[in-house]
Parts: C-alpha cells; sequence; structure tokens
C-alpha cells in the first residue's frame, strides 16, 4: 500500500508541472523530501512537531529544477515554488545519514536555501539531484 501511495504522490507531482514544460523537455528525476525541525527535537519535546513540517518534491527535467511544495494535509501538489534553469540552482550540502539524508539546495538569482530532508529510500533520487546540479 505504501508503494501505491508514493506512486500516486509521484503522479500528482508530474501532472503538477506538466502544463509548465517546455515541448520536448522530459523530466529526470522526482525527489520527495520535508522540511521540518530537528528529528532529535521531535524525540525530546514532543512529536507534535511535526505540524511545522512541510512536504516538497523537487523535479529535475534536462533543461531545470521546478521544486513544488505539497499541501500539509492532503499530501496535493499546491503549485510550483521555484522554476530555475538548472545552472540557476546549486547544491550546497548533501549528507547520506543513516536514515534520514539532507540535501540543501541554492538558489542562484537571490540566494535562497530550500534544506530538504529525506528518508533512505529516496537517497538515488538525491544522489542523482546532487550529481545533476553538482555539474
Amino acid at each position: 500500500m505504501a508503494n501505491r501511495l508514493a506512486e500516486k504522490s509521484r503522479a500528482r507531482a508530474r501532472e503538477a508541472v506538466a502544463g509548465r514544460l517546455e515541448p520536448g523537455e522530459e523530466i529526470e528525476v522526482l525527489l520527495f523530501g520535508m522540511t521540518r525541525p530537528s528529528l532529535w527535537l521531535d524525540f525530546l519535546i514532543s512529536p507534535l512537531l511535526a505540524v511545522f513540517q512541510r512536504s516538497w518534491y523537487v523535479v529535475l527535467t534536462d533543461r531545470r529544477v521546478l521544486v513544488v511544495p505539497l499541501d500539509r494535509w492532503s499530501g496535493r501538489p499546491t503549485g510550483v515554488e521555484w522554476d530555475e534553469p538548472r545552472a540557476g540552482v546549486r547544491v550546497d550540502r548533501y549528507k547520506r545519514g543513516v536514515l534520514m539524508g539532507k540535501l540543501f539546495l541554492r538558489r542562484v538569482a537571490d540566494g535562497g536555501v530550500l534544506k530538504l530532508q529525506f528518508v533512505f529510500r529516496f537517497r538515488s533520487d538525491a544522489l542523482a539531484v546532487k550529481a545533476a546540479l553538482d555539474g
């Protein structure tokens, strides 16, 4: 069931960016990640901190990087937050981690940073994004 839900979520992310893709542009990688307070802080204080968690898809095409935020409650895409050429986004930091990895993306134009955490299941997607954006 978890795989079916993940595939449904990935299909929704594809649909959210489909209208923005240029002719001939293809999606290469879909990375699911989240921004949240420290996992350790969660354990120490309260699981209620998960309310501050936001989920995202990083959609890497052969030309651009699109970042799609997901609704906190329904998990559906709410639009496209970043729409940058590949050269306009850099990997600031990558940490593999045991259970949770980290991938920090920096937008060159304004210096905005997206600090994503991802579960080990999506490590290959994170590595593909890192390899593509490290140049």
